[in-house]
């Protein structure tokens, strides 16, 4: 069984994962606690779940 720490970590790493396969490895990284993505418009956006990540990713293709 996992501590809520330990959850909390899955979940940041899924989500670091979601945004490192959207952005690239050079443009996702964590700070202060969120994960940044770099928009190829090389605007900043700060992601904390999966939903604020999908939602960068629908922004960026809208035709998909």
């Amino acid at each position: 069984m996992h501590s809520d720490r330990g959850m909390q970590l899955a979940k940041c790493l899924k989500v670091l994962q979601a945004a490192t396969d959207l952005a690239g490895p050079r443009n996702a990284w964590t700070q202060d606690g969120k994960i940044i993505l770099l928009c190829p418009e090389r605007k900043r956006v700060h992601a904390t779940s999966m939903k604020e990540v999908n939602a960068a990713r629908d922004a960026w293709n809208p035709n998909k």
